[in-house]
């Protein structure tokens, strides 16, 4: 396999724990059926990321299992208050969750989109060494980490915001028409300002000139 299909591989699984409970609530919300009934089946999917590796690897995926914790939130939210706005919530409070964990972790460690990336491109432990040593010594690399964790941290906070302020003043069947449209803008800026900077910043030559 060549170095590009292995690293392709890597974030497909890396990224498995998040993007299929995620995409399977919203497909499942898109066919008609109502948040509870996606949110049952995407927190089972969620569950069977977190426990089968846990049962045969002895391994915990903290995605899969922030992921899960997501979802049960919103499961219990569902069942507690039986309201249709409390339950559109729960995804406003994951991006604010989301977007404090980024912002804090601009000021605690490493900037989280540097483990993220890291984490995707890495390749064993020669890379993952190459990447630590990447962050040591190079001062840009550190500054536009900090920069794009900083823009993904306040783009989730943004989207939050906007989001909370919908549920609190829209119509509920408004607020579910919009929501994802808000948070794919939001994203989308955000998404477009990281491939800016990963143009310039050119990481496998860093990495290979390291």
């Amino acid at each position: 396999m060549s170095a590009q299909g292995g690293r392709f591989r890597r974030m497909v699984v890396n990224l498995c724990p998040v993007v299929l409970p995620i995409g399977l609530y919203y497909l499942i919300t898109a066919l008609g059926h109502s948040s509870f009934v996606a949110l049952l089946w995407s927190t089972a999917v969620s569950a069977l990321w977190v426990l089968v590796p846990a049962a045969v690897l002895r391994r915990f995926d903290g995605l899969a299992g922030f992921v899960l914790a997501i979802n049960g939130l919103g499961l219990v939210l569902a069942l507690v208050s039986g309201s249709d706005r409390v339950v559109l919530a729960k995804d406003p409070i994951t991006d604010a969750v989301v977007g404090g964990l980024l912002l804090g972790t601009c000021a605690f460690g490493r900037p989280a989109m540097f483990g993220i990336v890291q984490r995707l491109r890495a390749s064993g432990e020669e890379q993952v060494r190459a990447w630590n040593a990447l962050w040591d010594n190079d001062a840009e690399v550190r500054r536009i980490f900090l920069r794009s964790t900083l823009v993904w941290g306040g783009a989730f906070a943004a989207v939050a915001l906007v989001r909370f302020a919908m549920i609190a003043t829209l119509p509920v069947s408004t607020v579910v028409g919009l929501g994802n449209p808000v948070e794919w803008v939001g994203l989308g800026l955000a998404f477009a300002y990281s491939m800016h900077v990963r143009k310039r910043m050119n990481i496998d030559a860093r990495i290979d000139a390291a």
